[in-house]
């Protein structure tokens, strides 16, 4: 049975977008189940305010360590809401498996190890079949599984969104490095330096990448990764004009995760981009 709620969290000194409704949503880590309910939420929601522009922005983490990742691929790239207008922003994880296949096949043993195997099951790979396999077997085998059109949705993901006073990122942004000067690789990867920083970055970061019990608001970011995978938790954040609530679903938690801190895990922190 899912729990619903929306929650009010206040208004502050930032602004969305003029003329139009925001709504983000955190890491989704195949939580199809998740997804499904929570963008029902979001239509109903939208629905019931003021006919206006909308857009739906995700965060990225879209695949690995849940259980439907293909699902999650196949709904969003092929019959996202029709209500409104979707942006993708790319994630550590889709960055690492499109690299792997795309010429960097080294990347694919780790990524197996660090969620990707769930992805690859919900594509029905053979996971004993590639166990210690050599990276090029294991490149084929992937590729064979997943469709081209499954990659080439991921590789096109956006690395940040700008809306009005507020910067849409997965992970965050390096403090005291302007905005134009942000490398990818910070805005997939960065934990502590982020995070810990009461740095003015211009903007109010809204991120996901780093995994919370609740919403965390602050005066500089605000982080919507509930760790859906393992949690239950699916977040999203509607902005608009002054306005921020919170809408969220929660469903059966997974009691085979633990909310494992993977920052010094080099594959979600190195980045060649």
């Amino acid at each position: 049975m899912f729990k619903r709620s929306t929650k009010k969290i206040g208004s502050e000194t930032a602004q969305g977008s003029r003329e139009k409704r925001a709504y983000v949503i955190g890491d989704v880590h195949g939580r199809l189940d998740l997804l499904n309910d929570l963008l029902q939420l979001i239509e109903e929601d939208n629905d019931r305010r003021e006919n206006k522009e909308t857009i739906i922005v995700f965060l990225g983490d879209l695949i690995d360590r849940g259980p439907d990742s293909r699902g999650v691929i196949d709904l969003l790239s092929t019959a996202p809401p029709s209500f409104a207008k979707c942006y993708f922003i790319k994630g550590n994880h889709e960055d690492v498996l499109v690299r792997g296949l795309e010429g960097e096949p080294r990347l694919l043993t780790p990524w197996l190890k660090f969620g990707g195997q769930a992805c690859a099951q919900s594509y029905g790979v053979d996971i004993g079949a590639i166990h210690g396999q050599e990276e090029h077997v294991i490149e084929h085998v992937l590729l064979s599984a997943i469709p081209a059109a499954h990659i080439n949705f991921m590789k096109n993901f956006y690395e940040s969104i700008r809306f009005g006073d507020y910067l849409f990122v997965h992970a965050g942004l390096r403090p005291n490095v302007p905005l134009e000067q942000q490398s990818a690789k910070d805005m997939m990867g960065i934990r502590k330096e982020f995070l810990e920083s009461d740095a003015d970055f211009g903007c109010v970061v809204v991120h996901g990448h780093s995994v919370s019990d609740a919403v965390v608001i602050k005066d500089n970011r605000i982080g919507i990764d509930t760790g859906a995978y393992a949690t239950g938790v699916l977040t999203a954040l509607r902005i608009e004009d002054d306005d921020r609530s919170v809408i969220q679903t929660s469903g059966p938690a997974d009691p085979a995760f633990a909310l494992e801190d993977v920052e010094a895990n080099p594959l979600f922190t190195d980045n060649s981009h």
